[in-house]
């Protein structure tokens, strides 16, 4: 039976948005009792601002005065599925200096996204890259993420999140060649509970078998059709089965509910359903 209480020890919400500066986002979390904060460094000045080195010291030694947890989402947009080695040198140098950062700041985990393939009109169907080009595909997103794996930092777990192109077959396939030594997974729960079928059971298990390498929780609702970003309660997503599986990982539980008042709502409901 999974334990509420240590969830709760690790439970947080995502800022995007609603502040622009690293420390004031920091100030409402503890403000809140928030265990954890994760920044999306889509917000330009968060993105901005940790590249100040002095900023960056004023982050860290806020942490290291203030009990809560502070991690990342890297930028999205940014794909490891553009064909050459000069793209690929780019997102692995930009990802690895996103790393750096959070290594320097105290940010212990970082979620990331690979992005998608290029899709192209056949006639009637549509056709991805990879997918004409599967071997040349494989070797490229192995070798980016061999890459990224030497570079993560002692004190940094990177997360690759269940978005974009890691459903793409090849892909699940070469994600456990990989997995350890802080290269892990971020689990989208509301990102699974958009499929049916056979579709939802290969997500659902592929988890459910690499549950211990699960470092990072996104919780949202929806009620499958799209992905929503509800607050909890107002979609159809039972979060139960998920708490079960990840009883015994060491991972943070993030509402990824925008903006701040709808993930505080996600706060107060979860409260109420789960209580003491």
């Amino acid at each position: 039976m999974y334990n509420i209480e240590k969830i709760k020890k690790h439970l947080g919400i995502q800022i995007l948005f609603d502040f622009d500066n690293v420390i004031e986002a920091l100030n409402f979390g503890l403000d809140n009792n928030l265990k954890v904060i994760e920044l999306n460094l889509n917000n330009v000045n968060f993105s901005e601002q940790i590249t100040s080195r002095k900023a960056r010291k004023e982050i860290a030694d806020y942490l290291k005065k203030n009990k809560i947890g502070l991690q990342f989402h890297a930028l999205e947009g940014l794909s490891f599925f553009i064909p050459g080695k000069d793209a690929q040198n780019f997102a692995v140098k930009s990802m690895t200096k996103t790393m750096q950062y959070a290594s320097e700041i105290g940010a212990k985990r970082i979620t990331f996204h690979l992005g998608i393939d290029m899709s192209f009109g056949m006639t009637a169907q549509k056709l991805k890259t990879y997918e004409v080009y599967p071997q040349y595909f494989y070797s490229l997103i192995y070798d980016a993420l061999c890459g990224l794996k030497k570079n993560i930092p002692p004190n940094v777990f990177l997360c690759l999140e269940n978005v974009g192109g890691f459903r793409y077959p090849f892909v699940l396939d070469l994600i456990p060649k990989l997995l350890g030594r802080r290269f892990c997974l971020t689990l989208d729960i509301g990102h699974i509970n958009r499929f049916t079928g056979q579709d939802w059971k290969r997500e659902y298990d592929f988890f459910y078998n690499h549950r211990k390498h699960i470092k990072n929780v996104h919780m949202h609702d929806n009620n499958g059709e799209w992905d929503q970003h509800n607050i909890i309660g107002e979609g159809n997503i039972d979060f139960k089965p998920y708490f079960e599986y990840l009883r015994d990982s060491d991972c943070n539980y993030i509402f990824e509910v925008r903006p701040k008042e709808s993930a505080m709502e996600c706060i107060r409901r979860f409260n109420k359903l789960y209580p003491k």
